[in-house]
């Protein structure tokens, strides 16, 4: 156990606040005792549920002066025996023994001191138990516990000498400076003064006898001074040693330490020697290379950090120490410090028959096919990056970043450990080693239940998980139940909790719902461990999956072993016979995978007429059940043999799956007017006794959306809400406003209802709300649920920017729907006063070549929508038309874009010129400084007007006066504070910055904020003497704020010196800071194809004309020119004249006879809309045509490939605005 004692001065300053966080976040003390808190009891409890304390008790102080607090944990039953103003005297249990512990605060008075030690003396008499004394004694037993001053007599220490051997009390062995305080005070006769630098041993810690016989490897120590001039003792309170074993962690700090990569590649280059895997050996050599390279050198920038304090203690203390030393140390301690954040950025056969009966056979050969063919380079290597860099590795020790930074050197072990495994099905089991990491699930857990544990696997194995797990979610779409949304690519989960909502909705108001359904709701206990591999194989071979594939999968899981993590040392040994892993990336699919068990029995009791779904109208589906990964809700008719047949799927698909139901967690709700006999009568036949909590968890869901605050003052609200919403670009601070997210929230939802019209929540609400239209035309329905209204309120946002996308265009009115791609998207404009309101776009569209009719065009449309119509595509395979969203180059609406869109809406337009400063421009130029965010916020406080300046707080009726505190002269506004007050023209006259009356500084503070951010560039002033003036503007206001707080006057020069010591401390950082690395995007070039033609093909787009130019060469296999083409046509977006570019080399390879030839480009986005065609909605008509025309080529393939290799079809499609030509070689 852990225990803090620290006279603080004042709990308030945030940097006592910030050094408290980080005591109680490093050594978690069981007890932490504050004293000269100056704080009343309001406050120190919203430090305790900062500090995350159970308890707390307090002495207020007396005035601004003294006051105790004791934080402590429930965990140590606490009885107090004497409180007062200096003294907390309790009695608690620790490691079963009854002990009393005594917190300290020594009077400052001299002459009241010794009444505090004859209450501890006549305590000490009377007690014989282990006994422990801690705190702030303002005492020392003799003049060698201090430095400096003048001596004491040595009877002035007996009183308190005399306190500690009446009491017993003998000291511990403590580390760290033992001068706990740290001041200067006056010395010398009257005339003489001088202020000496006097260090005392202040605060110590002591026990009697009995305390050290027991606890006797208790040890104290003094920790770093921070926040107060006393030092914190941190006590640890132990009868044994604790010699806790280090468990091998890669640390990407060290990637850039001199000879760190030599002792990686003298690892990894090892002769591996047995018989073991060569992989995991090279893995263990590397780990003992690295581990020797550490031995000589610093690695641990934590106690490097600490080591730089105390120097930079001692620095400080010492006068003699140089202002160039004291720059280096903290040169040194920012360094130290940005690596310690970039480290902190790491069974019965005849069960599983039965319950596998009505499983349908999904699997074709095709799918077969792609699960299991030979795994490439490209995949490996695309598995791999797509891990987090900084995850916690597993028991190697050896996180993703390791391997994505190193993989030239581990790239290719890596390829052939993934590639052995493919061919053999085996691997070393060493490599599924698993350390267990308990995750508390509440504050303060109390039992096992209340941690979750999370599976902390080799990132050698992790790939082979990742290559498996990408390969499975594709085809999981068409393998998993509808009425399972979790895992599944174009699911949310969201879906079914709106499809749960109206089910609700219709047992509480529909008529023919509230009398006879029910809602049965259901939570599997520890559901990933207790998946049986025995039934998950059943089940996979009986889904059609092959052999091969399912050797691969229990393999995988079966060989695992496990290893908890406890104080961050891998304990025991734990060989599982069933269960899979949370922290496995294939677990989450192969649960799912085995749920489908359990709808294939449901869906058979409900087309057998065993149970019957929830219908809420008559085009509506029923709904039977709802599947959210482990949690079910179930819809049957309030018949207790309805709800029986469900109850004993569950018990069948649990016995064969392992699944278990906890009753605890699972509840019942009826219709409205379900009669209570019956309610009763099926609540005892479940076995489920819980009624109506089911709302109220789903609804959490979104009740989670909204935050809290914490009950405390609200502060001065110097700018609107408003205003603080607008982006950085229009002078604000880019928060985003609750209620316009919520609708962007919404709005994808009606995206969704669009875009997927067949999905189960589309027909669900289809058949309930707009059974004749669509979702974007329906208007007033009646009695709508909760969820439907909130979806409504978001419909003009989405209207804002939705589009209707041309494919055979029968569905698109001319003169009526959005279809023009401008921004926002609209109607065509006609040139004629009389419109034909039922001509549709396909009338403008020839039927044969499917090209758009220029002289209808010029008849009926405004000239200026012509270009934007011809750039338009229209599908050569009758395509429907379908929607798309504006403001993303893809079409696919995002929340991003949706917020963007909801501000531009809200914004309010102005017809009049604004008159005077941007005063916006320079709020939105402050972002762009070279300096913290901490000085770039303060310069946006004061172009702002959020400064508590006296003139400012007086405009608030806060103040009683608005004159200025330094100089009395007159207002002191932000301007005047910073610029003209007489302190602060002398800093600016001797700063390197030019200063001149009729320059600057200037009566305008924008005047000079705009001289300070851009016009000093006119006057030839260098770029780094500019740079510096935020840490001048700083430090100007905090020195104001130590003579009107502390009355402390600073000389300017003194002020200056400082502010540019820290300006050149922060950018000496900055300049050494080591880019991050971070892996190369997903799509991997390849090389091209050697045995096959290639048409490589670019094009070039202009937006003042949007023509676009269009190339292609084809080659032969030694990248020998055969033939060329240019041409050029109008396209909405460069994107769209890649794909016009592609579509167009087709049907030239097709016209020209030549079938086997590869496709390359330069474009990453093209590829990835190839790659992910429902991804980019905008693009529907120019990939039906894609697919039309990709059958002509026995084996399509397109790769991507460097700009730098298609320099002559780049050429030939920025010449393509003269003519088209045809040539060849």
């Amino acid at each position: 156990m852990r225990l803090i004692s620290w006279n603080c001065q004042g709990v308030g300053p945030k940097t006592t606040s910030r050094r408290l966080e980080e005591m109680c976040r490093m050594y978690s003390p069981g007890f932490l005792f504050l004293s000269e808190t100056k704080n009343d009891l309001v406050y120190l409890q919203n430090v305790q549920v900062s500090l995350g304390f159970d308890c707390l008790k307090t002495v207020e102080p007396i005035g601004n002066s003294g006051g105790l607090a004791l934080f402590y944990s429930r965990d140590y039953p606490v009885k107090f025996i004497y409180v007062c103003d200096r003294l907390i005297d309790i009695e608690t249990i620790i490691d079963g023994n009854r002990v009393f512990i005594t917190f300290v605060y020594g009077d400052p008075v001299v002459q009241y001191r010794e009444l505090v030690w004859k209450r501890l003396t006549r305590i000490g008499i009377v007690r014989s138990e282990p006994w422990f004394m801690i705190g702030d004694f303002n005492e020392i037993i003799g003049n060698h516990e201090k430095r400096g001053g003048k001596k004491r007599s040595e009877s002035s220490f007996l009183p308190f000498c005399c306190m500690i051997e009446n009491c017993g009390m003998i000291d511990f062995p403590s580390t760290g400076s033992l001068f706990s305080w740290v001041g200067k005070r006056s010395c010398g006769v009257a005339g003489r003064k001088r202020r000496d630098l006097i260090k005392c041993r202040l605060d110590r810690a002591m026990g009697n006898e009995e305390w050290h016989s027991i606890y006797s490897h208790t040890n104290v120590e003094y920790l770093q001074h921070r926040g107060s001039d006393h030092k914190p003792l941190l006590a640890s309170i132990q009868n044994k040693p604790y010699r806790p074993y280090k468990h091998f962690i890669f640390d990407k700090r060290w990637i850039n330490k001199p000879g760190f990569k030599e002792s990686v590649q003298e690892g990894w280059a090892f002769p591996s020697r047995g018989e073991g895997v060569p992989f995991f050996q090279k893995i263990k050599n590397c780990r003992q290379t690295i581990s020797i390279w550490k031995k000589s050198n610093k690695t641990n920038t934590e106690k490097l950090i600490l080591e730089l304090h105390s120097q930079l203690d001692l620095a400080y203390e010492d006068e003699n120490f140089s202002t160039e030393d004291l720059l280096a140390l903290k040169w040194k301690l920012c360094q130290a410090y940005r690596d310690e954040e970039i480290f902190w950025k790491l069974k019965n056969p005849q069960v599983f028959d039965s319950a596998l009966q009505e499983v349908p056979v999904l699997i074709t050969e095709e799918m077969n096919k792609s699960l299991t063919k030979v795994i490439s380079p490209e995949e490996v290597k695309r598995a791999l990056f797509s891990l987090n860099p900084d995850k916690a590795p597993g028991p190697d020790g050896m996180t993703a970043f390791f391997y994505q930074h190193y993989w030239d050197l581990t790239g290719p072990d890596l390829i052939k450990l993934v590639q052995n495994f493919h061919s053999t099905g085996f691997f070393d089991e060493r490599l599924n080693e698993t350390n267990i990491c308990l995750i508390p699930k509440t504050e303060r857990p109390r039992k096992m239940a209340e941690f979750r544990p999370i599976s902390l696997c080799n990132v050698s194995y992790k790939v082979i998980s990742k290559v498996l797990s990408s390969r499975l979610k594709r085809l999981l779409p068409e393998l998993i139940s509808e009425t399972q949304s979790a895992f599944v690519a174009e699911r949310l989960i969201t879906d079914n909790i709106l499809i749960a909502q109206e089910n609700f909705h219709a047992l509480r108001t529909n008529p023919a719902c509230k009398k006879k359904y029910m809602a049965i709701k259901t939570d599997m206990s520890k559901a990933y461990d207790r998946v049986e591999w025995s039934f998950l194989r059943a089940l996979m071979l009986k889904m059609g999956f092959a052999q091969k594939w399912v050797d691969w999968i229990i393999f995988c899981i079966s060989s695992v072993s496990y290893k908890i993590l406890l104080n961050g040392s891998p304990k025991g040994f734990i060989k599982p016979s069933r269960g899979i892993r949370q922290g496995d990336p294939i677990s989450p699919f192969l649960f799912i995978l085995c749920t489908e068990a359990l709808v294939a029995k449901l869906k058979d009791a409900e087309w057998h007429g065993r149970i019957q779904g929830l219908q809420i109208s008559r085009a509506s589906p029923s709904t039977s059940h709802l599947l959210f990964a482990d949690d079910s809700l179930f819809f049957c008719k309030a018949d207790p043999l309805q709800g029986k047949e469900i109850i004993d799927i569950l018990r069948l698909y649990g016995e064969a799956s392992g699944q278990q139901l906890n009753p605890d967690k699972s509840s019942v709700m009826f219709g409205h007017e379900v009669d209570n006999s019956i309610r009763n009568t099926i609540k005892v036949s479940l076995g489920i006794h819980k009624d109506g909590a089911i709302r109220s968890k789903l609804s959490s869901v979104v009740a989670n959306f909204w935050w809290k605050t914490r009950e405390e003052s609200n502060g001065i609200h110097w700018i609107a809400w408003d205003k603080l919403c607008t982006p950085f670009s229009d002078g604000g601070l880019g928060f985003r406003t609750l209620e316009e997210f919520n609708l962007v929230l919404l709005a994808k939802q009606l995206w969704r209802l669009i875009r997927f019209p067949n999905s189960l929540l589309s027909r669900v609400l289809r058949g309930r709300y707009f059974r004749y239209s669509d979702p974007i035309q329906i208007g007033k329905a009646n009695r709508p649920s909760f969820g439907w209204r909130s979806i409504m309120a978001a419909k003009p946002l989405l209207l804002s920017g939705l589009r209707r996308t041309i494919g055979s265009g029968m569905l698109t009115r001319v003169w009526e729907d959005p279809w023009i791609p401008s921004f926002p998207p609209r109607p065509a404009k006609s040139i004629l006063n009389i419109r034909d309101t039922h001509l549709y776009v396909n009338d403008l569209i020839d039927p044969v070549t499917k090209q758009w009719k220029l002289g209808r065009l010029q008849e009926l449309v405004d000239p200026s929508d012509i270009p934007l119509i011809l750039g338009i595509r229209p599908s050569r395979t009758y395509k429907s038309d379908d929607f798309s969203w504006s403001f993303t180059k893809s079409g696919n609406y995002t929340v991003k874009s949706g917020y963007w869109a909801a501000r531009d809406l809200s914004r309010p337009t102005c017809d009049l010129p604004f008159q005077g400063p941007s005063v916006s421009a320079l709020q939105a130029q402050v972002w762009k400084i070279k300096t913290t965010r901490k000085f770039k916020h303060f310069e946006w406080q004061c172009l702002s007007g959020c400064l508590a300046t006296n003139q400012r707080l007086f405009s608030r009726h806060i103040g009683t006066e608005k004159v200025c505190p330094r100089c009395g002269a007159e207002e002191e506004s932000i301007n005047h504070l910073l610029f003209l007050c007489p302190p602060s023209r002398q800093i600016w006259a001797l700063s390197p910055i030019p200063s001149s009356e009729y320059i600057f500084p200037r009566n305008s503070l924008f005047y000079n904020f705009d001289f300070l951010l851009s016009r000093g560039k006119e006057f030839d002033i260098a770029e780094d003497i500019m740079e510096i003036f935020p840490w001048i503007l700083w430090y100007i206001w905090k020195s104001r704020n130590r003579f009107i707080f502390e009355n402390v006057i600073e000389s300017p020069q003194v002020i200056l010196d400082f502010a540019i010591q820290e300006a050149n401390v922060w950018k000496q950082a900055n300049s050494k800071e080591v880019a991050t690395e971070y892996p190369p995007p997903q799509v991997v070039p390849a090389n091209l194809p050697p045995t096959r033609n290639v048409c490589q093909f670019d094009a070039s787009w202009h937006l003042k004309d949007t023509l676009s130019g269009h190339g292609w060469v084809l080659v032969d296999q030694d990248i020998v020119l055969l033939l060329g083409l240019k041409s050029a046509r109008k396209s909405l977006s460069p994107l769209h004249a890649e794909v016009d570019s592609l579509l167009w080399a087709m049907e030239c390879m097709i016209s020209l006879g030549v079938s086997d030839c590869s496709f390359a480009s330069d474009s990453a986005d093209f590829i990835s809309l190839l790659e992910n065609p429902s991804e980019w909605p905008t693009f529907v008509a120019e990939l039906a045509t894609f697919s039309s025309l990709v059958c002509f080529f026995p084996s399509f393939s397109i790769k991507f490939f460097s700009r730098i290799y298609n320099v002559r079809a780049d050429c030939l499609s920025k010449k393509a605005r003269a003519r088209n030509s045809l040539f060849s070689m």
